[in-house]
């Protein structure tokens, strides 16, 4: 999903309950053998995390929501 192309945001949930929001691809990284990923922030703070925690996978319009005023 991280290399889909259009890339749509993403959030990925894991098993504690943890919500990791990927804004871009490059936001994401991933070791070799696949079982570690790394999630990046714009403030260049990151959180690894073990694959096998990841619960599911929200994938996103990619549009902002839009307030409705009246």
């Amino acid at each position: 999903m991280v290399n889909a192309q259009p890339f749509r945001p993403l959030d990925i949930h894991l098993a504690d309950g943890r919500k990791l929001h990927v804004k871009h691809p490059e936001f994401f990284a991933a070791s070799p053998d696949g079982r570690t990923a790394i999630i990046f922030d714009e403030d260049d703070t990151f959180e690894a995390i073990d694959v096998l925690h990841i619960t599911s996978i929200e994938v996103r319009n990619g549009r902002r929501k839009r307030s409705t005023k009246k």
